[in-house]
C-alpha cells in the first residue's frame, strides 16, 4: 500500500470514527432526553424522563374513599424544581419554589387516592387531582417522571 492510499484510509477511518461519535452524541434512545430536553435541572434524577405527550396516572377517588390504589405521598419543591411523588412514581416539573404549595395544602392530600395528569407544552401543565382532596394545578416549564 502506498503512503497516499494509506493516509486515505486513516482519514476516512477518523470520518467514521467521528460520525459515529456524533450520532451517539445526538440519540437520545427514544425516550425523551438528550438534545430535545435542553440543561436537566440539578434535582432531577438521570433516570428520570421527559414528558414530550400527555400522561394521565392513577385514579382521584371517590369522596367516600373506595379505591386506593394510587396514593399521593409529597409535594416539595428545591432549587425551581417541584417534585410530586405518589404510587405510580414521582413527577418533577420546573417552577419557581415561591410558587409552589405549602405544606399544609400537601397535607390535605396525604395518603389519599389521586390521579396525576401531566401536559407538556409552553407552558406545561401538571395536575393532582383527588376526589377526597381537591385540585392542585400547576403552570410550569419542563416535566419529566419516573415511573
Amino acid at each position: 500500500m502506498t503512503h497516499s492510499r494509506r493516509l486515505t484510509s486513516i482519514a476516512c477511518a477518523l470520518a467514521l470514527i467521528v460520525a459515529a461519535i456524533i450520532a451517539a452524541a445526538c440519540d437520545d434512545g427514544g425516550e425523551g432526553g438528550g438534545a430535545d430536553e435542553g440543561d436537566r435541572p440539578a434535582g432531577v434524577p438521570a433516570d428520570a424522563r421527559l414528558v414530550t405527550e400527555n400522561v394521565e396516572v392513577g385514579d382521584p377517588g371517590s369522596r367516600e374513599g373506595g379505591e386506593a390504589d394510587h396514593l399521593y405521598f409529597s409535594s416539595t419543591c428545591a432549587d425551581d424544581v417541584v417534585s410530586v411523588v405518589c404510587t405510580d412514581g414521582t413527577f418533577w416539573a420546573e417552577l419557581p419554589c415561591d410558587r409552589a404549595i405549602p405544606q399544609e395544602t400537601s397535607d390535605r392530600f396525604l395518603g389519599k387516592s389521586v390521579q396525576i395528569r401531566a401536559v407538556p407544552g409552553a407552558p406545561a401543565k401538571l395536575f393532582v387531582e383527588s376526589a377526597a382532596a381537591g385540585t392542585l394545578e400547576f403552570t410550569v416549564g419542563r416535566i419529566w417522571r419516573t415511573p
